[in-house]
């Protein structure tokens, strides 16, 4: 039961966070909004300043790369042995491959070095947070 509990609130829960910030603030045009609402009624203006350009652009893809390396964190188990550490390593590269085949035109998408920087960030809050989890349950079952 703690499994499933783990793998929602660090796996399903970003990613629906993620997806509704995109589907309720960014622009009309996109494929996956225009797909789900011909004409949204959803439409959420927020102001214009840096702060909310990151949270509608950047955060979702932060809370992407957060829910990935939690679930493979959550299936593999502690990411510092040294058989999980390749598994580790290839969900952060993930991302930056990602960005760079949008910069070099090889898949559709905006490249954004802030979105490598939520994604590397959020990845590797990701590692530290459930890394002191697992620490913290071995030390539990020692007692």
């Amino acid at each position: 039961m703690k499994f499933k509990s783990h793998v929602f609130v660090h796996t399903f829960l970003p990613l629906i966070l993620g997806f509704c910030i995109y589907i309720l603030f960014k622009s009309p045009k996109l494929s996956l909004k225009a797909f789900f609402f011909h004409q949204s009624p959803f439409k959420i203006h927020v102001p214009n300043n840096i702060f909310f350009n990151q949270f509608k652009h950047n955060l979702p893809d932060g809370l992407w790369s957060y829910s990935l390396m939690s679930l493979i964190i959550l299936v593999v188990g502690n990411p510092l042995t040294k058989q999980n550490v390749p598994w580790i390593v290839c969900a952060l590269i993930f991302p930056i491959i990602f960005e760079m085949c949008q910069y070099l035109k090889w898949i559709r998408g905006t490249f954004d070095s802030l979105d490598l920087i939520y994604s590397i960030t959020f990845s590797l809050g990701s590692i530290f947070f459930l890394t002191s989890k697992f620490l913290n349950d071995e030390k539990q079952k020692q007692f």
